[in-house]
């Protein structure tokens, strides 16, 4: 499995490995929000994607971690509106499976994502860090056989450290943004098309490649 920690340079990358996404569901997806750290979804504005993973990369900064009371309340407002049904109907089993966080972008927005706690546990990012986030890929490590397990593997994905904050020399080697995964083709995190003139990065090892004037 591919790891952030095969980017060619000297620099110490810490998180988590990637694997197979599978599910065909749609999936209604977030877009960055001034409030991602309050980790609210309710009738007016959703921090999380309805069902799923966010299936883009996204490089930024690490904003907010969320308490297990704020945890257990985005759980409820989720199954309020009939979103998360697969997963099991607890919300302390939720925290303690998964950890809410929230990532903010160049633009001064940011988004909340879900990694799993025993990933958290060990990347142990902080406010300031540059960190990467990546749904589940992969194909040769397949998703938990327990059901439990699998429902909660569904929603979450990967946040690993690329830069720790006080490394700034660290930070100009990458571009902050939302990714496409399959070709590392910068899009708008609002309308989720090509930006134009954006930036592309190799999705393995998230530095740049080049820029290119996307196709519509």
């Amino acid at each position: 499995m591919a790891t952030v920690a095969a980017i060619a340079m000297a620099m110490t990358v810490y998180g988590c490995v990637g694997s197979a996404l599978a599910s065909d569901a749609p999936v209604k997806l977030p877009i960055p929000t001034q409030q991602a750290d309050r980790f609210r979804c309710d009738a007016h504005a959703c921090t999380m994607p309805s069902q799923g993973q966010y299936p883009y990369v996204v490089i930024g900064l690490y904003q907010a971690t969320a308490s297990a009371e704020q945890s257990e309340q985005l759980f409820k407002d989720m199954r309020v509106q009939r979103r998360w049904a697969s997963l099991p109907d607890d919300p302390a089993a939720f925290y303690a499976a998964l950890q809410p966080v929230s990532i903010a972008l160049p633009n001064g927005k940011a988004l909340a994502l879900l990694m799993a706690q025993e990933e958290f546990a060990v990347a142990k990012p902080q406010a300031g860090d540059l960190v990467r986030y990546s749904a589940h890929f992969g194909t040769h490590e397949l998703p938990p056989d327990d059901p439990k397990a699998r429902a909660y593997w569904s929603v979450d994905g990967c946040v690993a450290v690329i830069c720790r904050a006080q490394d700034k020399a660290c930070f100009g080697r990458y571009v902050q943004g939302v990714f496409r995964r399959p070709d590392g083709m910068a899009i708008s995190p609002q309308t989720f098309k090509p930006l134009s003139n954006g930036t592309v990065i190799d999705v393995e090892s998230l530095l740049p490649k080049h820029t290119s004037k996307a196709s519509l």
